[in-house]
């Protein structure tokens, strides 16, 4: 299966020094967005089957709902997505895990929100999310754990660092 990756969108709806379209949101937010989903589309047209996202909607904690409607436009150009929260996509208020997991719960099927460090038997694929304030022999084994049953053979590595 071919994969697209795509990261560190960095969303920013309101620079300070940014025209506005008539809707009050950034010219250079949108034309972003249009750049995106050309390049993602093209990536489709390439074969892609399926879009991990390694992360980092925004450059905020707490992402504007412009930023989150337009991650949930990019994730339902795809009909298999995944995703792990990066450094910035940190919790929603507090009140979920991260900014991204609304949107993998209004996603329903195929969509696979990766919080924790995860193995995917069938793509052979290991996703590790930004964790704050791990040391690097707590992610080594969290790592083991996760691939204890991986048996032999390469694994690809999808992570925000």
């Amino acid at each position: 299966m071919k994969i697209a990756l795509f990261t560190d969108l960095q969303g920013d709806d309101k620079p300070a020094r940014d025209r506005k379209a008539a809707n009050g949101i950034s010219t250079r937010f949108q034309e972003s967005e249009a750049v995106i989903t050309r390049e993602m589309r093209k990536a489709q047209s390439m074969g892609a089957e399926m879009w991990i996202f390694p992360g980092d909607a925004s450059e905020e904690k707490n992402p504007s709902s412009a930023v989150l409607a337009m991650l949930a436009r990019l994730f339902r150009l795809w009909k298999r997505k995944a995703a792990i929260p990066g450094n910035h996509d940190g919790s929603l208020f507090e009140v979920s895990s991260s900014s991204i997991e609304p949107l993998a719960v209004s996603a329903g099927d195929g969509f696979e929100l990766y919080q924790r460090v995860s193995f995917d038997p069938d793509l052979r694929c290991l996703y590790i999310p930004y964790m704050h304030r791990h040391t690097i022999e707590q992610i080594a084994e969290l790592i083991s754990e996760a691939t204890k049953d991986a048996g032999p053979g390469k694994i690809f590595v999808v992570m925000h660092y």
